[in-house]
């Protein structure tokens, strides 16, 4: 079996192994199946912007033309070098039976990044990348503390701020639903924090917690109103962000105790 453990996910990402031609890199956390696959062929290529060295293909693409996976695979480049090709929007292509034919006669100079959504164990192209030796499966979940805990460090390291305990401990519970949005969180944090040495709890307050308070409320105002298109549209929004569900529920739960209480008046 082929599917890292979670261990081992930082150290292939940095440095693929070579054997591995084809990565399928999945999960429900959107912002880190991008960014976990954008480092691979960073790591692949000699140059992400040359055309020749990266084709960029989309399940639409692949519907077309099924075969296309497998040409672009076995192109050989004009000026030399390493090549890739990043499938991404998967869609309804299947793309198992193109993943089959290029595991069963891999091109040594080509490697095939594959994004998918949330897929189950059974899900046809994870197991096959699973047990394929020339393949590998890396599955991208929500963040636990520890890794929030290591994005804030990076983050705040990159922009040149630390950051106070007590605006650590208030910052957490709004980060970790997907990476991306996680990750522009602490950069507009870091952009409002400029120009001081440390991140405070009232900049936290002042950014990330009202930011959150807003897609919340969206939500919540929906549906209140009897509006469940509009809720469906927040909601998916508000989770885009990195909104947990709980808070979702207790933003709900406490709307329905202010109506409770202005009824009592």
């Amino acid at each position: 079996m082929t599917a890292l453990k979670t261990s081992e996910i930082d150290a292939f990402v940095a440095r693929p192994d070579p054997a591995r031609s084809v990565v399928l890199i999945y999960g429900p956390d959107a912002g880190l199946v991008g960014e976990r696959a954008q480092a691979i062929v960073r790591a692949s290529v000699d140059n992400i912007d040359d055309p020749f060295s990266l084709v960029r293909l989309e399940g639409d693409d692949l519907s077309a033309n099924p075969l296309r996976l497998v040409e672009e695979a076995n192109t050989i480049p004009l000026f030399g070098g390493r090549r890739a090709v990043w499938v991404k929007n998967l869609g309804r292509f299947n793309p198992v039976p193109a993943v089959e034919a290029l595991l069963g006669a891999p091109s040594p100079d080509c490697r095939v990044v594959i994004e998918a959504g949330d897929l189950r164990r059974n899900a046809a192209l994870r197991t096959l990348c699973e047990r394929a030796k020339n393949a590998v499966a890396i599955a991208c979940y929500a963040d636990s503390e520890r890794d929030l805990a290591r994005l804030i460090d990076e983050e705040m390291k990159q922009a040149g701020l630390s950051i106070a305990p007590e605006a650590r401990a208030a910052l957490v519970p709004y980060l970790g639903g997907d990476r991306q949005a996680s990750r522009n969180e602490l950069r507009k944090l870091s952009l409002y924090a400029r120009g001081n040495a440390t991140v405070t709890l009232d900049d936290v307050l002042a950014v990330v917690a009202d930011a959150s308070a807003l897609a919340l409320d969206s939500v919540v105002d929906a549906a209140f109103a009897g509006k469940p298109a509009e809720v469906e549209t927040h909601f998916v929004k508000a989770r885009a962000a990195g909104t947990a569900p709980g808070q979702i529920i207790l933003a709900a739960l406490r709307q329905v105790a202010s109506l409770h209480r202005l009824a009592l008046d």
